[in-house]
């Protein structure tokens, strides 16, 4: 239910809860839709795990994307 609701806050808490409990797959999806959303931090912490799972190349073009739509603000 949280997942299916427009505001992106709740979803990546609910995002970081999974990553807290280590499962990073999960969290890696809900994150993805709060990014969907617009929320900047969930593009982060996305990045965050693509660097856990050694993909630097995908985490830094994510935090570039990132950046560049904290820019357009």
């Amino acid at each position: 239910m949280i997942v299916a609701q427009d505001e992106a806050f709740p979803i990546t808490a609910l995002g970081l809860a999974f990553w807290d409990c280590g499962d990073l797959e999960r969290a890696m999806q809900v994150l993805l839709r709060a990014e969907e959303l617009g929320d900047g931090y969930a593009m982060e912490y996305r990045a965050q795990i693509l660097d856990v799972w050694g993909r630097h190349e995908e985490a830094d073009a994510l935090r570039a994307r990132a950046a560049r739509g904290e820019q357009m603000l």
